[in-house]
């Protein structure tokens, strides 16, 4: 160290004093040396004190470095362009090619010049045919471009072959390229892979990226993610925005490097904030959903995806549709995510060419527009892009925007199915098994459900659970019904945990457990699944499964009828009506129960019967009871079968008639449990009655129970715990 410490002083006091003695050479390389000197020990005032006396004596190199000092800017020279430039026009007119260099490169940037791309080519072109490597580069560069000079790609990689044999890491970068793809010289993967380590050795970041890329792809270089990973930090440490965008990638999935999300972030983000396209749009998409630990973020998704959207990135452009019909981060307009949807659908995008084919579609925007939809989807389509099939099927099978057309739905939703798409195979599944659009084909059904419940979609399991568990077109199995029950209820498939419930607590393919009904019943209440909910309410009623509490009870059933479900609402309504967890209030009663019954729920129908019956929360009227008693009693409804045999028998809102009011009560002793009752009123009307009244009561009896429609909600809903 103190030798080469003593070389530099005596080199140093040698030029010194070589220039204090007037020697022009010793003037310039002394002015250079103070001005390249290390950052600290730099000496501006010297450094131009000597280049301004070797200028002045006409030195070319001095008016270069001149030149240079003006267009960097030193303490003592203010930065001028326009000035740097003149000097260096100076230096380059007497064939210094490193000045012809530079004159080209601020023709080509229009730094202290007009731009002009001709007079670029023309100065790179002198410096070149010096053999200076930088402007055989940049020369390269603009006839690979069409800049200056007309493109040829065959010259470009003529100037890019004398710079890299040079060594000039950048144009052994881009000749690797152009070996790689056969552009300009023919394909040669060998050169190609041979420049680029040439280029990587160098430290070049592009060449270095891209054997990351060779290494992770595992083709041309044997597959290396750890070798991969190391190559894409060398340049992305070099601020090599798409190698940093690929580390970022690697950190996100582990590979090569160990999962690390706040590393893929940070190197994510300083590509995104380098202007890089693709890492805008994942920054974005990050933010959109809350990936990655990152928090979910509107405004931050608004503004990557914007940037990366303002740059033609198909997908951002998709993604700011999405932002404005949510009306995430900005107001909800859907003009303008239909204009989002078209930039992305006119490059040939298909996402965005389904969004909009579905926008068209809705009839709830205004947008509806039939040839419009059937035009976009169908080119999504086309590109084989399952959701599209799907919507299709959709909109014949429902007539949304088209006539109906059961057959056409069938073939998209079938082609979708094709395509492994989940949803298709599981609404096939459910057509085959449980509409009555198509014929029943149970072999067809459970084909495509367990297609569907293979990739693991909730609703084929759940619609699975329900054949093996009624039947349908296999044998009842109650315990592989629970298996896909289970499936479905972990991925928090709100019916399958009702299900799941509902199993437990009646002991079907399991070990009868009132607990675990009720933390099924539980889990799905508490997303918002108005039956369990109302199950849940039960229980809390009878005290089976969780403690007795009537209050708990009520506050249940309170959220679910707030859903509109109708047992539910039938279930507070005779709260209010007896004061159980509310306080009584008739009117209220009234409210629900009629809510109830208008949906057709026959228990609620009954209870309103009674609530006008007896005038309660209302005015008393029989005849008004007699029209609520009918509609729950021709579902099957016991009690209001009961109660409109009593209003015949009576003559009670309707003319007395014995042989209705038989017929009424026949029906409700054979579902009745406890039939002494009812049978006891039975006898006491036949006591009143001729033998031909009583034949023609049986006849009328049996003529009812044929249109008898069972109310759903007296097995599926109430169970062994319904509300007496």
């Amino acid at each position: 160290m103190k030798i080469k410490l003593w070389k530099k002083i005596v080199v140093h006091s040698w030029y010194r004093g070589a220039a204090i003695m007037g020697h022009l050479h010793a003037q310039t390389i002394l002015g250079l040396r103070y001005y390249l000197h290390g950052k600290n020990a730099r000496d501006d005032q010297a450094a131009l004190k000597w280049i301004r006396k070797a200028v002045e004596r006409g030195s070319p190199y001095a008016q270069l470095t001149l030149g240079q000092m003006y267009l960097s800017g030193t303490k003592v020279l203010p930065e001028d362009p326009r000035e740097g430039a003149k000097w260096i026009l100076k230096s380059a007119e007497k064939n210094v090619e490193s000045a012809q260099s530079t004159l080209g490169h601020l023709y080509s940037a229009g730094k202290g010049v007009p731009k002009d791309y001709r007079k670029a080519a023309k100065w790179y072109q002198r410096a070149a045919d010096q053999g200076y490597s930088i402007a055989q580069y940049s020369l390269g560069r603009l006839y690979y471009l069409g800049r200056g000079v007309e493109k040829d790609p065959e010259e470009a990689a003529k100037f890019y072959q004398l710079a890299a044999k040079q060594g000039h890491p950048e144009a052994q970068s881009d000749l690797a390229y152009m070996y790689a793809v056969g552009q300009g010289i023919s394909k040669d993967p060998h050169q190609a892979l041979n420049w680029y380590r040439l280029a990587a050795k160098s430290n070049d970041p592009k060449a270095q990226h891209f054997m990351g890329v060779l290494y992770s792809a595992g083709e041309i270089l044997p597959r290396n993610p750890r070798k991969a990973a190391q190559l894409f930090r060398k340049a992305a440490e070099q601020n090599f925005a798409l190698a940093q965008y690929d580390l970022g990638i690697l950190y996100s999935t582990g590979k090569g490097v160990p999962k690390n999300d706040k590393k893929s972030v940070e190197w994510i983000r300083k590509a995104a904030e380098q202007g890089h396209r693709s890492s805008q749009n994942h920054l974005g998409y990050l933010y959109m959903y809350g990936f990655s630990g990152l928090p979910k973020d509107d405004q931050k998704a608004l503004k990557w995806c914007s940037l990366a959207a303002d740059q033609g990135v198909v997908e951002a452009q998709c993604k700011m549709g999405d932002l404005y019909k949510e009306g995430r981060g900005v107001p909800q307009n859907y003009e303008k995510a239909l204009k989002w949807y078209h930039l992305a659908a006119d490059q040939g995008y298909a996402p965005a060419q389904y969004d909009l084919g579905f926008l068209y579609s809705e009839d709830e925007h205004l947008f509806q527009n039939t040839q419009e939809a059937e035009k976009w989807l169908r080119l999504a389509a086309k590109q084989e892009y399952s959701p599209a099939h799907y919507r299709l099927g959709e909109m014949y099978l429902y007539g949304i925007c088209v006539s109906k057309d059961v057959p056409k739905a069938l073939k998209w939703f079938g082609l979708a199915a094709d395509l492994e798409n989940s949803s298709a195979q599981s609404m096939l599944g459910f057509l085959y098994s449980e509409s009555d659009l198509v014929p029943r084909d149970y072999e067809k059904a459970l084909k495509f459900l367990h297609l569907a419940a293979e990739q693991k979609l909730g609703n084929a399991q759940y619609l699975l659970g329900v054949m093996y568990a009624n039947g349908g077109g296999v044998e009842t199995d109650y315990r592989t019904a629970i298996k896909w029950y289970r499936l479905a209820a972990e991925q928090g498939h709100q019916s399958a945990q009702y299900r799941l419930g509902f199993m437990y607590e009646n002991g079907f393919g399991v070990r009868k457990s009132m607990e675990k009904a009720a933390q099924w019943y539980r889990t799905a209440a508490e997303l918002g699944h108005a039956p369990s909910q109302t199950a849940l309410a039960i229980m809390y009623e009878t005290g089976d499964g969780v403690p007795a509490s009537i209050e708990e009870s009520a506050k249940w059933a309170s959220i679910a009828a707030e859903q509109n479900y109708a047992p539910a609402q039938t279930m507070l309504g005779l709260l209010y009506r007896n004061g159980y967890g509310v306080p009584e209030d008739d009117k209220k009663a009234v409210k629900w129960l009629q809510l109830a019954a208008n949906q057709g729920s026959a228990l609620g129908q009954f209870r309103l019967g009674s609530m006008y019956e007896d005038g309660k929360g209302v005015r008393q009227d029989d005849e008004e009871a007699i029209k609520w008693y009918q509609l729950a009693a021709q579902q099957g409804q016991i009690g209001a079968q009961a109660a409109l045999a009593r209003m015949y028998a009576n003559g009670l809102g309707v003319p007395k008639d014995y042989v209705k009011a038989y017929a009424w009560i026949h029906l409700a002793i054979l579902e009745a449990s406890d039939k002494s009752g009812l049978c006891e009123y039975k006898d006491d009307l036949r006591s009143k009655m001729t033998p031909s009244q009583i034949n023609e009561a049986q006849q009328l009896a049996n003529k009812i129970y044929g249109r008898i429609a069972i109310d759903p909600e007296l097995t599926d809903f109430w169970g062994p715990v319904g509300i007496s």
